[in-house]
């Protein structure tokens, strides 16, 4: 009787997810062919679409998060468009901007698809821009996009934008498949919509920004680090496909956002020591490793400070009062106010859509801290998820601190908070309730902090 409830409300599940699928891609289709009139974004949803259904596992839910995905992309070039008057962030000429019109426009036709010249197509648009330009990789990508939008009926922005979705998507996969990987068969289902429809990770994806690509490799690498890592602790034979997709992914962030390989290499040098050696790693072993990085990477190191300090003039200026109190404290001092503020990343504000969409992603990211904080100290989660998480948290607190960056480290949180809610269920108990509270008594007290200071 069971076998038979169950089979029942799996086969209800399985008409609703094809009948939501279904009217997403007939509406999301209707309006890239006839309102953007665009075959070639068209034959991208499909195309995309298409590569969600080789996934190995939950493929339904993947593909249903993926039209859910491309919708929000007509959704919100239809708000900037109509309310803020241009069809990119803000309705300005932002990073999105630059990287689909600016940056790329007029390669293909000048070097064709080769990927050399694109020092010199920067810096022939300002001078030095292809020296100092950080993310030379996603601008190639957006090149590619404009090369192969020749071959149908021109480009289209909304094929880099579906393109960052399928990337959002990867991002949920890769998620399920590390908590697989450290927990075992489960239903990852919920991870899945917990990641792409996370609010800031939604909002990040239907841009035309970098940090969603950035994002899927870091869980790639960190997926394809855990099964190196189970081949080495129990003697396995070295699994060389594991160890050559790190250095893929590796490469591949090298050209996004080049500050995040030294992060992966370090927290993964972190990450495989036993946990006796890591005490002695964090005294003796990191201090000089960042001696060495300094003297040897020199102008890297001297980058990496200079755009942590542009990010605290920027978030000291653009947050008012409070933003500014908190940023032009000395690091040494803005430690718990820096994570207070990226806890609470994008600040809440509720006097526009997108705003009050974005604020959502603090919410919830208030009301799940004590569930965080109880996986760092549960012993039998994987530690080594901790030690990226924790890791990359912390950088991006004490360097940009910028909502796009936050995707980075956010699904690594979904993953420790799904596994920690496998031994404490979410409850509205009052031993909940306690912890929420210190959460925000917290939050507040180094927010005050930094104010009096």
């Amino acid at each position: 009787m069971e076998n038979k409830i169950y089979d029942c409300h799996s086969s209800n599940n399985y008409t609703f997810k094809m009948l939501l699928i279904s009217i997403l891609f007939l509406l999301n289709s209707i309006y890239l062919v006839f309102v953007e009139q665009s075959f070639y974004s068209f034959f991208a949803n499909v195309f995309f679409g298409m590569l969600v259904l080789f996934f190995r596992s939950n493929k339904l839910d993947c593909l249903l998060t993926y039209t859910i995905g491309v919708f929000f992309v007509v959704i919100f070039f239809e708000y900037w468009s109509n309310f803020y008057g241009g069809s990119y962030f803000l309705g300005r000429m932002s990073d999105d901007w630059q990287y689909d019109v600016l940056w790329s426009y007029g390669y293909v036709e000048k070097y064709g698809f080769s990927p050399f010249y694109l020092v010199e197509h920067l810096n022939d648009i300002a001078s030095n821009l292809g020296y100092l330009h950080n993310s030379k990789g996603y601008v190639y990508v957006v090149i590619l996009f404009r090369g192969f939008g020749d071959l149908f009926d021109g480009y289209s922005t909304f094929v880099a934008r579906i393109f960052n979705v399928y990337l959002l998507v990867v991002c949920a996969s890769y998620a399920a498949k590390i908590i697989r990987q450290t927990v075992g068969r489960i239903n990852v289902a919920p991870v899945i919509y917990a990641v792409t429809l996370f609010p800031v990770m939604m909002y990040t994806a239907v841009h035309v920004f970098r940090d969603i690509l950035v994002a899927s490799m870091i869980l790639i690498y960190i997926s394809n680090f855990l099964e190196l890592k189970v081949s080495i602790k129990e003697r396995h034979v070295l699994k060389l496909t594991s160890l050559l997709v790190m250095v893929l992914a590796l490469v591949v962030v090298s050209s996004l956002r080049s500050s995040v390989v030294i992060m992966l290499v370090l927290l993964s040098l972190i990450a495989i020591l036993p946990k006796k050696q890591l005490k002695l790693f964090s005294i003796i072993i990191t201090p000089i490793a960042l001696f060495i990085f300094f003297n040897k990477f020199n102008d890297e190191a001297k980058e990496i400070m200079r755009l942590s300090a542009d990010y605290d003039a920027l978030n000291a200026s653009r947050f008012g009062y409070v933003g500014r109190q908190i940023f032009e404290l000395p690091k040494y001092l803005g430690v718990f106010p820096r994570i207070s503020y990226l806890v609470l990343t994008p600040v809440p504000i509720f006097t526009s859509f997108h705003q009050f969409y974005t604020s959502l992603s603090a919410i919830m990211q208030v009301l799940f801290v004590p569930f965080l904080i109880s996986s760092l100290m549960n012993k039998n989660i994987e530690g080594a998820i901790k030690v990226f998480f924790l890791g990359l948290f912390m950088a991006v607190a004490m360097s940009t601190a910028t909502f796009r960056h936050v995707v980075m480290y956010v699904p690594l949180g979904i993953v420790l908070i799904f596994v920690q809610l496998q031994y404490t269920p979410f409850i509205l108990n009052r031993a909940y309730l306690k912890k929420l509270i210190l959460t925000i008594a917290f939050l507040v007290f180094s927010i005050l902090f930094a104010i009096v200071l």
